[in-house]
C-alpha cells in the first residue's frame, strides 16, 4: 500500500504506529539498493546502483588506503598478516569502486541522452556532474592501469597527507588529485 497513515479515515483518534527497524530497513534499501529506482525505473537503475556501489566502495578505499599509509608511518610492514589483507582490500575495493564508477557513470550519461522522459528533468547541470565525476574516476583509472597497479603511490600520497611531507606522483594521478579537490570545492554548491 505504502500510503500516509493520515489518509485513513479518523487518522486522529487512532494511535499513530511506528517501527523503529522498519525505518531503518527502509533506509538501507533505498541508500544501499535504490528500492524506488528499482521499482520504478529498471533502465536507469542498472547505471544508478553499480554508479553509486562504486562511489561507495571509493570511499571506503580512500579508508584502507589511510589505513596503509598508518601502517607505513609506524613501520608496520606486510610481512603481518593483517598488513597483507589491508593490501589486498585496498586493491579489490579501489578496482572494483572505479570499474562500477565508471560503468555507471558512462551509462547514466547515455541513458539521460537518448530517453526522451529523462531528458525532460535532466538539467544541464546533471550532465556536468557526472561528466565531471567520470573525468575524475578515469584519470585514477589512467593512474592505476599505467602507473600505479597496487595503489602504491597512492597510499604514499595518503602517507603524505598525514605526515605534511612531499610525496611523489605520477602525471594521470596528479590530474585526478585536482580534479577531486576541485570536485570537493564545487560540490557544496550542488545539489548532490
Amino acid at each position: 500500500y505504502g500510503g500516509s497513515y493520515s489518509e485513513r479515515v479518523d487518522w486522529w483518534t487512532k494511535p499513530r504506529r511506528r517501527s523503529f527497524f522498519g525505518i531503518v530497513k527502509s533506509i538501507i534499501q533505498e541508500v544501499f539498493w535504490f528500492e524506488k529506482c528499482y521499482r520504478n525505473n529498471r533502465g536507469l537503475w542498472c547505471f544508478t546502483f553499480p554508479f553509486h556501489i562504486g562511489l561507495f566502495l571509493l570511499v571506503g578505499w580512500f579508508f584502507l588506503l589511510f589505513v596503509g599509509a598508518m601502517a607505513m608511518i609506524f613501520g608496520v610492514t606486510e610481512s603481518i598478516g593483517w598488513v597483507m589483507a589491508i593490501h589486498y582490500l585496498t586493491l579489490g575495493t579501489g578496482v572494483a569502486g572505479l570499474a562500477l564508477s565508471t560503468i555507471g557513470s558512462i551509462g547514466l550519461l547515455i541513458r539521460r541522452s537518448i530517453d526522451q522522459n529523462l531528458r525532460l528533468y535532466s538539467s544541464p547541470a546533471d550532465y556536468f556532474n557526472l561528466t565531471f565525476i567520470l573525468a575524475i574516476v578515469l584519470s585514477e583509472v589512467c593512474s592505476w592501469y599505467f602507473f600505479d597497479t597496487g595503489f602504491a603511490y597512492a597510499r604514499e600520497f595518503m602517507k603524505s597527507l598525514i605526515t605534511f611531507a612531499p610525496a611523489a606522483t605520477n602525471p594521470a594521478m596528479t590530474i585526478s588529485i585536482l580534479l577531486l579537490a576541485l570536485f570537493l570545492v564545487y560540490m557544496p554548491f550542488t545539489h548532490m
